[in-house]
């Protein structure tokens, strides 16, 4: 958990001065420049992206912890694909390559360790039948 703390805490710290100073060297190209509003939406949208990586990686923190939470129940998770978007190959990979326990998952979603990097749509959830299995006995009723 240090370790993506620290990555955060490290980013968010470097954050405003990257974009002011770049947002300082756009400006300064495109002052004469008749596509200035184009340009200089192309870099704000930049900026965004690179805010929303910043901020996202709490995603990854919070599916660990509810993941280890649920370890504690000796309870497996599933790795589960959002239908909605197209998913990387790891991701699918994953899905099916579970249940897994809290400590042998590879990764989390949104870690940046599968091919689609922090822009997994991606969840962990409570393996039904080991939840049944902890919470139901195992018979499941």
């Amino acid at each position: 958990m240090e370790r993506v703390t620290g990555h955060v805490r490290k980013y968010a710290e470097q954050v405003p001065a990257r974009i002011a100073a770049r947002l300082a060297d756009v400006l300064a190209e495109l002052r004469d420049d008749p596509s200035f509003t184009e340009k200089l939406d192309g870099q704000l949208e930049a900026f965004r992206s690179a805010a929303t990586r910043y901020a996202e990686p709490t995603w990854g923190a919070g599916q660990q912890a509810y993941g280890a939470s649920l370890g504690v129940n000796d309870i497996t998770l599933d790795w589960v694909t959002d239908p909605s978007v197209e998913n990387c190959e790891d991701c699918i990979a994953l899905e099916a390559g579970g249940p897994y326990s809290a400590d042998d998952i590879p990764t989390w979603p949104k870690q940046g360790d599968t091919a689609c990097l922090d822009r997994c749509y991606c969840v962990v959830q409570a393996n039904q039948e080991s939840w049944d299995a902890a919470f139901y006995g195992d018979d499941g009723e």
